[in-house]
């Protein structure tokens, strides 16, 4: 390979260079030799006696490339002096962007999805160092972490992803940009972390470095769970489902399939707060100032206020599209977590096939998200972590779901929807905002309040006379009633040996 064929920049010099050979050597050839100077015999005015001047200056002698006569050649056309032009321009214009797989059309992008291999040299500052200032770390992963920052120049609060270490290679390089791209694809949305920017920069040891800006959120929803202990109530259930089934209605819309939906990566608005906060990005004024109390003590404050629209679905690192890849470069993503995966994934990995809507062993991508929907509901309403294995894992996709005895029939009949082992019997996510339950339920917030105060007597029930009781009657050992029936395909949680 040519240093033309692996730099763009390089080949673009090139064409331009023999583009404008014919007109430079044209102009050397028609360029005249020096005249002779019009000083003889007398020294020049202000001049002074010596070499190469006054009387008896020997005159240089001519070189060989000026006495032998250059080669003028036809005059330059108009299309030849058009071409330079055109090659001149291209080499000093920016190059072409990347095709976003997640768009249907994109105007003036380059026919492949990859990232040109030639970066440019090392930065003398990196743009994330000099645009931002770091404030704390709101969570890190084998391959990337997320900071809080402030931006220097707004004084904003953000987050920005980046890459643990350099990236090297392909598919990973490939990753990263997907994920940025199906974040600017899913456009705006109130049940979505918003996305602000991504870049990428030369790493010191030759790789690349991956960076993307983010909305500054709160805690996610597991810690909150967590925190809180046990199962959470309806109303807090109810909104959770309306809200991330609104933001995967409008991904699926768009042809995106988010692919991790889980209670990690639903996270709640952060409101409004000092700018020096750094305790995480999460709470009000108020967890801002109980922050030194630990981080238990902030993420009480948040699970104690409910906000309407505050949840956030973020993470796009699992994202594919919903009518696949095709031919514009997509690379599958690796394998989800095991908690959440629908059972046709599984059935597709074992046949050797691929997590895509085309080709030989499809799966619907949307329904995929419906059954981690479903998934991350039923782990929130029973209070304890889903299996990664074993029989229960097995059983839940298998449609043999545990009692919520907390929870009402009408959110236990959405779950077991949501999570049925066949993905046609699955309903589709616009569909389910319109589930009766979420219709006609509450839950106006992501707040884990307990259940509603019982009713007030009125006043004249409240001065009433109460009536003496009536004597006992005889002790009669009354007949157990027997349990009521447990609704179908649910199974007491008692008869699960884990969960």
């Amino acid at each position: 390979m040519t240093p033309a064929q692996a730099d763009p920049a390089l080949a673009g010099d090139a064409a331009v260079s023999a583009a404008l050979a014919p007109a430079t050597n044209r102009v050397h050839a028609r360029s005249p030799a020096a005249p002779p100077s019009p000083v003889r015999g007398k020294r020049a005015r202000g001049g002074r006696r010596g070499a190469g001047s006054g009387l008896g200056a020997t005159p240089p002698a001519p070189t060989a490339a000026a006495s032998t006569p250059a080669a003028a050649g036809p005059p330059m056309s108009r299309a030849a002096i058009a071409a330079a032009a055109g090659a001149l321009r291209r080499a000093a214009a920016s190059p072409p962007p990347a095709r976003n797989v997640f768009l249907t059309s994109s105007s003036g992008a380059a026919p492949s999805s990859a990232l040109p291999h030639a970066l440019g040299p090392l930065p003398l500052v990196s743009r994330y160092r000099a645009e931002f200032r770091e404030v704390a770390t709101l969570g890190s992963g084998a391959f990337s972490t997320v900071s809080a920052v402030l931006a220097r120049f707004d004084g904003a609060p953000y987050a920005v992803k980046r890459c643990s270490a350099e990236v090297f290679a392909p598919a990973d390089r490939a990753r990263w940009q997907q994920e940025a791209q199906a974040m600017a694809a899913a456009g705006s949305h109130p049940g979505l972390a918003r996305y602000y920017s991504s870049w990428s920069e030369a790493g010191p040891g030759g790789g690349t470095l991956f960076y993307i800006q983010l909305e500054r959120c709160g805690v996610s929803l597991a810690t909150l769970a967590a925190v809180h202990g046990g199962p959470l109530p309806e109303p807090a259930l109810l909104s959770i489902a309306r809200q991330a089934a609104a933001a995967l209605a409008h991904l699926h819309a768009r042809g995106i399939a988010h692919g991790d939906v889980k209670p990690d990566n639903m996270l709640t608005a952060m409101r409004a707060s000092s700018a020096e906060d750094g305790g995480g990005g999460g709470g009000s004024s108020s967890a801002a100032a109980s922050s030194s109390a630990g981080p238990l003590a902030a993420c009480a404050e948040v699970a104690g206020a409910p906000v309407a629209g505050a949840l956030r679905l973020a993470d796009f690192g699992m994202a594919s599209p919903l009518a696949g890849g095709g031919a514009g470069g997509w690379v599958a993503p690796g394998e989800g977590d095991a908690r959440y995966l629908a059972p046709e994934l599984l059935d597709t990995r074992a046949a050797g096939g691929a997590a895509s809507s085309s080709g030989g062993n499809a799966v619907a991508l949307d329904k995929v998200d419906a059954f981690a929907l479903g998934a991350s509901l039923y782990e929130l309403a029973a209070g304890r972590p889903l299996p990664s294995s074993g029989p229960v894992w097995a059983g839940l996709r298998a449609g043999r779901l545990g009692l919520l005895p907390a929870s009402s029939a009408g959110f236990r009949g959405l779950v077991k929807a949501l999570m049925a082992p066949s993905p046609g019997d699955r309903p589709a996510l616009a569909a389910v905002l319109r589930w009766p339950v979420l219709v006609n339920g509450g839950g106006g917030g992501v707040g884990w309040g307990g259940a509603p105060p019982p009713p007030r007597l009125a006043s004249a029930e409240a001065v009433a006379p109460v009536a003496a009781p009536a004597p006992p009657a005889p002790a009669v050992a009354p007949r157990p009633a027997p349990p009521p029936p447990a609704p179908a395909g649910f199974a007491p949680l008692a008869l699960q040996p884990t969960f």
